[in-house]
């Protein structure tokens, strides 16, 4: 029996096998360059709200004698304005402009958590394989055009979100490990990730709670030291913030000090007050249609209720919940549907009234593939423990959001998984023969977007804002 020859490849599959041996270089690349060109077109030349309070704090640090201790934004940890500092101040070295840095630094620390890390810690929570070139360069299409917003302004929330991933898969690769010293080093880094998660996003504090939870599980079962290499990273990221806080306020303590905005008042505890009579908001600048920058879906129910009964504090809240536990509750699902529906992908409303139909109808659509995609992964996995108590630390901050005033990037965790399961399913070829084959999907598919549509007419339908 004669043996077959090999055949030399060919230029394409050539090219080819080196992408595959290099996936994560590639597609890097390709994602640098897809986000610088994002910047390029937009070109935005002036800021505006959050993101305008975010690049001018770094100013405050001192461009020509720097000062830690000048920054005394009291709503905003120090971490995100001084990261913009250092690009002013490489611009100031004549190195690039503070614009072309912003852009450069977005583009690089940006592909590496979407393309890399967020891949690569949902390959770890599902216990999959390997998402290929084309999915990933697919999610990263998704990625431009539905956080195109947060991608152009100087934003908290795509940063804040990249090292909590980056936290909770270094979390991971520490628990997997089985050398002592390399475990050590992963822990020290999941320490650092998520301390920078919570001084880029306040709202990752959740986050940080579960990690000592976690380490502190993780300790005693284990009888190592895993913890303190953990502490030891989140002492570094928290030196600087302690030494503002005693500074500014005579406080020594890491945490953020929110509540110095709003007359020692818990930020969150207004942040639940305002859940309740707003049921979505968004920052417009079409005063030509709505005088008003804070758009505000008010929510009529919630605004009775709290005519009749408001709360004070947590405890007052929980009584408050209780009592009109019905009417809470479908206020809540209506906070996940409305933090779901991206209407206005910019972020900053320059045209209210524009059309909004097919952004919305392919958000729904990618919804719902998802969906389809993340039951199909979660059921040919046989599921431990210690992978859901990682799922439960990823949608924390995301629950912690829910009952107040919503955003649609809030629920960034949230859309990245279901877009990335989407993609998973749209480039399989068995899954998605799988999906068309069955009619129940088809119809369930026609159901959920009429659904959606539904929901979304009776929000926007108030204050006659048309679909097309």
């Amino acid at each position: 029996m004669s043996k077959r020859k090999w055949k030399e490849p060919t230029a394409i599959g050539r090219i080819t096998i080196r992408i595959l041996r290099h996936q994560n270089i590639f597609v890097m690349c390709i994602a640098i360059l897809c986000i610088f060109s994002l910047h390029a077109f937009y070109n935005i030349t002036e800021y505006v709200f959050d993101a305008e309070r975010y690049w001018e704090s770094a100013y405050t640090f001192g461009v020509e004698q720097f000062r830690l201790t000048n920054y005394s934004d009291s709503l905003r940890g120090y971490l995100l304005p001084l990261l913009h500092f250092v690009l002013i101040k490489i611009a100031r070295f004549g190195i690039g402009t503070e614009k072309i840095n912003l852009w450069l630094f977005h583009s690089i620390l940006y592909a590496f958590f979407i393309m890399i890390v967020f891949p690569g810690l949902t390959e770890k929570m599902f216990r999959a394989k390997k998402f290929t070139v084309i999915e990933k360069l697919l999610f990263l299409i998704l990625f431009c055009i539905f956080f195109r917003g947060l991608i152009v302004y100087p934003l908290s929330d795509v940063l804040g979100f990249g090292f909590f991933t980056a936290g909770l898969y270094s979390l991971i690769l520490m628990r997997d490990e089985t050398n002592r010293k390399i475990k050590y080093v992963w822990g020290g880094v999941a320490g650092i990730m998520v301390m920078a998660a919570y001084y880029v996003r306040p709202v990752y504090l959740i986050a940080v709670i579960g990690y000592i939870f976690y380490f502190l599980y993780e300790t005693f079962r284990k009888k190592e030291l895993t913890i303190l290499f953990c502490f030891l990273g989140m002492i570094v990221v928290m030196l600087p913030q302690i030494q503002i806080n005693m500074h500014n306020y005579q406080m020594c303590s890491p945490l953020v000090q929110t509540q110095k905005d709003f007359e020692n008042k818990s930020l969150y505890l207004m942040q639940l007050e305002w859940g309740m009579s707003v049921t979505k908001y968004e920052t417009n600048l079409d005063f030509d249609y709505y005088e008003n920058p804070a758009f505000r879906y008010e929510d009529y129910i919630g605004k009775k209720i709290l005519e009749d009964q408001s709360f004070e504090n947590y405890g007052d809240y929980i009584i408050f919940a209780f009592t009109h536990f019905f009417d809470v509750a479908c206020i809540y699902l209506k906070h996940i549907f409305n933090g779901l529906d991206i209407v206005y992908p910019d972020v900053y409303i320059y045209h209210l009234t524009g059309n909004r139909f097919w952004i919305q109808f392919v958000n729904y659509s990618l919804i719902f593939l998802g969906g389809i995609g993340f039951s199909s992964i979660l059921k040919a996995r046989n599921w431990k423990k210690k992978d859901i108590v990682m799922w439960i630390i990823y949608m924390l901050p995301i629950l912690l959001v829910i009952p107040t005033a919503v955003e649609t990037r809030f629920f960034m965790g949230v859309h990245l998984l279901f877009y990335l399961c989407a993609c998973f399913l749209l480039c399989r070829k068995e899954s998605l023969l799988h999906f068309v084959k069955h009619k129940k999907y088809l119809i369930g598919y026609l159901c959920f977007v009429s659904v959606c549509f539904m929901l979304n007419s009776e929000i926007m339908g108030r204050y006659a804002i048309p679909i097309w």
